[in-house]
């Protein structure tokens, strides 16, 4: 009898262990798309209790025509925050909320200023310091216990950006750019786009639209064409056969190795091959 009653409480036991609760999981964020990811990864990278996702870390352009994976909506109903580049980038937030009703999302956009309603403003240093104490901002908000380490990485990355401050000057020069992100990063220098060719569609510019750009560069003193490093059409040779025109290959930075300084890394380089 006294064995049966050992094991009556020994099941009561076990069932009782399996129904009390279980150790809380991670916070998780996830990033809307690589540039976003970078900026948060310098903010809680290696910090216990904070897992960090890049929804989108199998794309390489932008997110314009993006649509939503089954994983990419398994991400985003399992996370606490989701922190979006916004002004416009991600054409699926309405979708995303009528699915995931409660979703936390954050937009990163709060405080940068906007070219025309482009939405890559990341290619300006300025809004990405602003894009950082904006992702800093909301993070802290929710998970205060993590506010002073926070700090530091905050502290140290901005350091980091304003070193990208000293921009080469090309005051005065004009260019023909072939995607349009570089508006930001061509303002900055005091240079004008003359003329943007879209080139994140894959759509490449017909045979009269080439024509026009070959007239624009052969009467309006172009300096160059400004090529996204991730471009695989054709026209950009074409016009530079036609007009010997330089080509000047840039990084628009939708996607890349996930290293801390990548963003940094790709604007210096960005700069070395405008001033060159």
């Amino acid at each position: 009898m006294k064995k049966i009653i050992c094991i009556i409480l020994a099941v009561i036991l076990l069932s009782l262990c399996s129904c009390t609760p279980q150790e809380k999981s991670d916070f998780v964020i996830v990033a809307s798309c690589y540039p976003v990811y970078i900026i948060t990864q310098n903010l809680v990278k290696d910090i216990e209790g904070i897992t960090l996702l890049n929804m989108t870390e199998n794309h390489g352009g932008c997110l314009h025509d993006y649509s939503l994976t089954n994983e990419d909506m398994k991400k985003l109903a399992d996370c606490d925050m989701f922190i979006i580049n916004g002004a416009g980038m991600e054409p699926f937030l309405e979708d995303v909320a009528s699915k995931i009703p409660g979703i936390n999302i954050k937009d990163a956009f709060v405080g940068s200023t906007l070219i025309e309603n482009n939405s890559h403003y990341w290619l300006s240093v300025d809004n990405v310091i602003e894009e950082c104490k904006t992702i800093y901002t909301a993070i802290v908000a929710v998970l205060p216990a993590y506010a002073d380490v926070m700090a530091v990485r905050y502290n140290d990355y901005v350091n980091n950006l304003y070193e990208l401050k000293e921009k080469p000057n090309l005051e005065g020069q004009r260019f023909v750019s072939f995607h349009e992100g570089f508006d930001y990063l061509i303002a900055d220098t005091g240079a004008t786009i003359v003329k943007t060719i879209e080139s994140d569609s894959g759509v490449e510019p017909g045979a009269k639209e080439i024509a026009e750009i070959c007239d624009i560069i052969n009467n309006e003193n172009i300096t160059a064409i400004l090529v996204p490093t991730d471009y695989t059409g054709t026209a950009a040779n074409t016009i530079q056969k036609e007009t010997g025109i330089k080509i000047i290959l840039l990084d628009p930075i939708t996607s890349g190795n996930n290293e801390l300084n990548s963003y940094i890394n790709s604007m210096k380089q960005n700069y070395q091959n405008l001033g060159a």
